[in-house]
């Protein structure tokens, strides 16, 4: 790999240093995300430029160095979830196991690909922001949504666009998994006290640049 030879197991001898696995030569031996190899394929020698990324599609895919997607309506502040956002909600093991043992998806579909072009999970990302609205609810943070008003959002724009063009009393969100209390919100009240929850918690913005984009879009 690179300049140096593998061993049978795997290992690389380089000079002042003890054995390494071989995997250490890609971040030595890498250009421009290729590193040169050369493999013995019956009996002859060929030398390869094998590329060091591989993107895999997931449901949750991880950040990579952007900002978390996010929209906030009345109390509730809506996420796309993330491998860093599932990971850190299920550190405990004991949080893991309750999460899982009741159906939810970042746990049971952590390592799964999209069902479908642009699918997203998502999720209540933190705790209901203190507000008349939260009376009587307990912490759903880390709950993934399964339907709004009757209707399955296929990714947070499409949660947006639900929230942006609903015309009922009430907004219903309920919850993939099982033993999730929905939450109910006054949709009128809800929308009108956006403003206030952002202001009396020193929120900047209800939501990341292209959630502003589609809420503002046709209101």
């Amino acid at each position: 790999m690179g300049e140096e030879r593998v061993d049978n197991q795997g290992m690389v001898s380089l000079p002042g240093m003890p054995r390494l696995s071989c995997l250490f030569m890609v971040q030595r031996a890498t250009v421009e995300g290729r590193v040169p190899m050369t493999v013995l394929r019956a009996g002859v020698e060929q030398q390869l430029d094998v590329p060091t990324t591989c993107v895999v599609p997931l449901v949750m895919p991880a950040l990579a160095g952007e900002a978390p997607r996010f929209f906030i309506y009345g109390p509730v502040a809506f996420s796309a979830a993330t491998h860093q956002y599932a990971r850190g909600t299920t550190q405990s093991g004991e949080l893991a196991a309750f999460l899982g043992a009741r159906g939810n998806p970042l746990i049971s579909r952590m390592i799964d690909g999209p069902d479908f072009a642009g699918e997203e999970l998502i999720v209540i990302c933190a705790p209901l922001f203190p507000h008349p609205l939260s009376r009587g609810y307990g912490n759903p943070a880390g709950g993934v949504v399964a339907t709004v008003n009757g209707r399955k959002p296929k990714n947070l724009l499409d949660l947006v666009k639900l929230l942006r063009d609903s015309e009922e009393e009430f907004v219903t969100i309920e919850f993939a998994g099982t033993m999730a209390m929905p939450l109910v919100l006054p949709r009128k009240e809800a929308e009108a006290a956006t403003e206030t929850i952002l202001g009396d918690n020193g929120v900047r913005a209800q939501g990341s640049p292209d959630a502003l984009r589609v809420w503002a879009d046709g209101r």
